[in-house]
This record gives C-alpha cells, sequence and structure tokens, in this order.
C-alpha cells in the first residue's frame, strides 16, 4: 500500500512538473506573437527644409517624415497625417508642403499609433512614435513706398492732407504685423511742413522733396506749392477830354479754407 502510493505521488509530480513547463513555453510563444517584429516603426523624425523662419506671405516650407524599423532600416509610410497645433499660420499644400499665410509660429506634428508599428493583438503592447518641427512665419520689410493716390499740388496756403505709404514684404505683401515705426521730414520745411503722423500742410510757394523712412528703406516725393495767383485790374476815364485807360498787377495769395490775400 505505501509503495502504491509513492508511486502515484511521483507520477503526478511528473505530471504537473510536465504541466508547468508546456503552459511556460505557451506563454514565452505568446509572448513573442504579440511583442513588436524587428520590421515595425521604430523612430520618426521631421526634417524641415526651408528657411528657420518664413519672411514673406507666400513662402513655402517642406517638411520631410523620416522612418525607421527597430534594426535602424528606413522605412516608408505612404499618407502619413500631419497635424498643425493652430490655424492661420500655415496652410497645409499636401505632400509635406506647407505655405505662409500670417505671421506667428506654428507646430507641425507627425505621430505613429499603435496599429502601424507592428503590435498583435492592438493594445497589448504599447509603442507609437511622434516628432515635431516648429515654422514662424514673420514678415521682413524690404519696401517702402509713398501711395501714388496722394495730390503732389497744392493750390493753397495751409491746405493740409495725410502722406500715405506702405510696407510690404520680398513678395509685395503688406506688413500686417510688427510693423516698424516710419518717420517723415521735408527737405525745406518752409514750403512743406509734415508732422510725426505724415501729416502734411503747405506753407509757402515752392518745390520741396518730401521723405519718409522705416529703418534701411526710404521713399520720396516731390510737392509743389503754387497758391500766389496774379490778377490784372485795369479801369478807364477821361483826361482833358481824352479817353485814357490804365491797368495794375496785384498777386493773390489763396489761403485755406477759400480765403484770398492781396
Amino acid at each position: 500500500m505505501s509503495t502504491a502510493m509513492t508511486l502515484g505521488t511521483s507520477h503526478c509530480r511528473r505530471l504537473l512538473t510536465a504541466m508547468t513547463l508546456s503552459l511556460a513555453v505557451s506563454a514565452c510563444a505568446a509572448d513573442r506573437v504579440t511583442a513588436p517584429d524587428a520590421g515595425s516603426v521604430g523612430t520618426i523624425r521631421l526634417e524641415a527644409t526651408g528657411p528657420a523662419t518664413l519672411a514673406s506671405l507666400g513662402d513655402t516650407i517642406v517638411v520631410t517624415p523620416r522612418v525607421t524599423t527597430r534594426t535602424g532600416v528606413p522605412r516608408m509610410l505612404d499618407g502619413l497625417p500631419m497635424r498643425l497645433s493652430t490655424t492661420g499660420v500655415v496652410e497645409d499644400l499636401g505632400g509635406g508642403r506647407f505655405r505662409a499665410i500670417g505671421n506667428g509660429q506654428v507646430t507641425i506634428r507627425a505621430a505613429i499609433d499603435t496599429a502601424r508599428s507592428g503590435v498583435v493583438p492592438r493594445g497589448y503592447y504599447v509603442d507609437g512614435t511622434a516628432d515635431s518641427v516648429v515654422v514662424t512665419v514673420q514678415q521682413l520689410p524690404v519696401g517702402l513706398s509713398i501711395q501714388a493716390v496722394v495730390d503732389t499740388m497744392f493750390n493753397a496756403l495751409g491746405e493740409t492732407r495725410p502722406l500715405l505709404v506702405r510696407l510690404a514684404d520680398a513678395r509685395g505683401n503688406a506688413l500686417v504685423s510688427n510693423v516698424p515705426t516710419v518717420t517723415f521730414g521735408a527737405a525745406d520745411s518752409a514750403v512743406v511742413r509734415v508732422d510725426a503722423s505724415g501729416m502734411l500742410r503747405s506753407i509757402r510757394d515752392g518745390v520741396t522733396a518730401v521723405t519718409a523712412r522705416a529703418g534701411g528703406l526710404s521713399a520720396s516725393r516731390t510737392f509743389t506749392v503754387r497758391a500766389t495767383r496774379q490778377h490784372t485790374s485795369c479801369m478807364t476815364y477821361t483826361r482833358r477830354r481824352r479817353v485814357q485807360s490804365s491797368c495794375a498787377s496785384v498777386d493773390l495769395v489763396m489761403r485755406y479754407p477759400g480765403s484770398v490775400t492781396p
């Protein structure tokens, strides 16, 4: 009886040991199945081709994703989406190209989720990768012009009008933010005077140039003041029974608004 029980116990132990080894092997096999394989994505890196700062609206930058496997082998992933952290700075043209549409800063981010990184089953082994680049758009003024709508002729003294200027980037777009201070000056302020806001006032007859400056940029326009009008007055009279006439010329100065000084 004792020998039989001993044999039975030994047999059970061998069975338990075999079952334990079988379960361990099964668990390892399951782990190998659910772990990512060597061909799955290891890293993603975004490379931006273009200037560090886009200086004109309409400038473009190309962002290229570089994807490698866990063993360092480059891998192609078609249609990898790239998302913008904010709107109004760049627009997505597709194919990794982005165009500047407003001043500011935006982060472009690309990520690969677990479904595309070789995980089986999905969600069991969390292994995502992502990268981002920051793009800055800041217009730089390269052109300063005085608007052609300004009338360069003053017909009266004391007449005023604004000097309209335009600052533009390299593509001709008007600056919409961080506009530099524009200063004004007249070559002969006794003819035309200009204040800090660019308001012109005619002082006396003559011709002078008015210049606008911003940083290293400048633009000039010549203004003429012609407020004096010559007026000739004649009179007829009889002297010693003879009809005679006499004429005299006088300068009339037009003053704004509508007054005249002889």
